[in-house]
């Protein structure tokens, strides 16, 4: 297992400008040619394994995660399957499929106990490779909450 941050360039509301009790959305694009070609670990074998984890979104203390929305731009072609949460476990979504058509929408709201509690402290918001290993591809992820409840 290797994590890789990705969350240079992804995109985030500015924090300083927000009220506290405020709704936000984060997002990150995440296209797995390019995230490849950024590291030099799987850019030997042009793939992620398994187990391996792409942070794709930093978050602040204060937030409260409602739901995810993960879109499928280009589906990848390894029956591969990946979490979204946290790397500890804790996850927005159990089991998303990669190979879903382009435009497939997985919305998934945020479980009592888990995800929607109170998050003391930053922290990132990660794709884990579940099935197979992960070559191709592109998706959209949003996650959705309220900043300073």
């Amino acid at each position: 297992m290797a994590i890789y941050d990705e969350t240079v360039g992804g995109a985030a509301i500015p924090w300083d400008k927000l009220a506290d009790g405020g709704f936000f959305r984060l997002e990150h694009t995440l296209n797995v040619a390019a995230a490849i070609a950024r590291h030099a670990t799987p850019a030997a074998a042009s793939e992620f394994a398994i187990d391996d984890i792409l942070q794709l979104i930093d978050f602040p203390a204060g937030c409260v995660f409602l739901y995810s929305i993960f879109r499928t731009v280009t589906p990848d072609a390894s029956a591969s399957t990946c979490s979204l949460g946290e790397a500890a476990g804790t996850e927005f979504d159990a089991a998303v499929d990669l190979t879903a058509a382009a435009g497939t929408v997985t919305v998934g709201v945020v479980a009592a106990g888990t995800e929607d509690n109170f998050h003391s402290a930053a922290n990132t918001a990660d794709l884990k490779i579940l099935t197979n290993v992960l070559a191709t591809g592109e998706w959209v992820w949003s996650i959705v909450g309220i900043y300073g409840a």
